[in-house]
C-alpha cells in the first residue's frame, strides 16, 4: 500500500510540531502551539526572557507552498521583535514492500527444514502452511531488504507410515509452532538469504 503525500505531509507536519514544541520545553521556553496573532495563525511561538522565537512549520517536497504562510508568520514575527524560523519537513517517498515473496520464502524454508527442526515429534510431516507473518523490523537500502519477524507454523503430525494411518494403526493430529526469522532479499525480493530461520518447539 502507498501513502498519499498529502496525507504524510499533514501528520508530518504536526508531528514536527510536537516535536519542536518538546524540544524547546525541555530547553525552558514556555511554548504556544497554534498561536493567533491579529488574525494570523502561527505553527508555534517559543519564548524565554526577552527571547521570541516564531516558528512557521512546512511539510513539503519544496518551498512553493510555504511562501505565503511563512511570509504572513515572518510579518508576526517582525511586530514581536522575534527570531523567524521556516522548518521544512521532507515528504519520503512511499516504499512498497509486497508480503508474497516473503511468505512464499518462509514456506519454502519451512518445508525443507521441518524435518531437522521438528525431530522426533513425529514420524512425518505434511500440509504445511505458514500464516500470521509479522513484522518486527524492516529495512530497505538501496541493494537490500531486510526483514525480521515472526510467524505461525500449521501442520499435520504424522505417527506411523501411511500404511499405518490407512489401517488405523498409525495418528495424525493438526498442530502448529512460532516461527521466527530473519531474512535478506535483493531489491527485487527474488530470491532470499536466510539469516536465521527456527521453528520454535512450543505450541502457538
Amino acid at each position: 500500500m502507498q501513502i498519499q503525500s498529502a496525507i504524510l505531509a499533514r501528520h508530518l507536519h504536526d508531528a514536527a510540531i510536537e516535536q519542536l514544541a518538546s524540544d524547546y520545553e525541555s530547553r525552558g521556553y514556555s511554548v504556544e502551539v497554534e498561536a493567533n496573532f491579529d488574525g494570523v495563525r502561527v505553527d508555534l511561538i517559543a519564548r524565554r526572557a526577552e527571547e521570541v522565537i516564531v516558528f512557521e512549520v512546512k511539510a513539503s517536497k519544496g518551498l512553493d507552498h510555504a511562501v505565503d504562510s511563512a511570509r504572513k508568520a515572518s510579518h508576526v514575527a517582525d511586530q514581536l521583535g522575534a527570531q523567524f524560523r521556516l522548518v521544512l519537513v521532507g515528504v519520503p517517498e512511499p516504499v512498497e514492500i509486497e508480503i508474497e515473496p516473503v511468505r512464499d520464502a518462509l514456506q519454502e524454508l519451512a518445508e525443507n527444514k521441518v524435518a531437522d527442526q521438528l525431530a522426533g515429534e513425529a514420524s512425518h510431516f505434511h500440509s504445511l502452511y505458514v500464516e500470521d507473518i509479522e513484522y518486527e523490523a524492516v529495512r530497505i537500502q538501496d541493494d537490500e531488504v531486510e526483514v525480521r519477524g515472526r510467524a505461525v507454523l500449521s501442520l499435520v503430525l504424522q505417527y506411523g507410515s501411511d500404511g499405518d494411518v490407512r489401517r488405523g494403526n498409525g495418528l495424525e493430529r493438526g498442530a502448529s509452532y512460532p516461527i521466527r526469522f530473519h531474512l535478506m532479499f535483493d531489491p527485487e525480493m527474488d530470491s532470499a538469504e536466510v539469516r536465521s530461520f527456527e521453528i520454535e518447539r512450543e505450541y502457538a
